[in-house]
């Protein structure tokens, strides 16, 4: 395997982890609700951006023929 398609990999799994940990705080830790509602919509459309890179990045991957 190339090391830009390590690189690849690395990235899309810290991303996925991370996007989780941001959707765990959102939707479960109490903490999110004091915040102020423009913050929750901020967090909100991190989490969408977080998701959507995660999916080009597994895109980018699957045309590589990588897993």
């Amino acid at each position: 395997m190339k090391d830009y398609q390590k690189r690849l990999i690395a990235e899309e799994k810290q991303l996925s982890e991370n996007a989780k940990k941001l959707e765990d705080f959102i939707f479960e830790n109490p903490v999110y609700e004091t915040l102020s509602r423009q913050q929750q919509k901020l967090s909100c459309q991190q989490l969408g951006a977080m998701e959507m890179y995660c999916r080009i990045l597994r895109e980018r991957i699957k045309l590589e023929n990588i897993e």
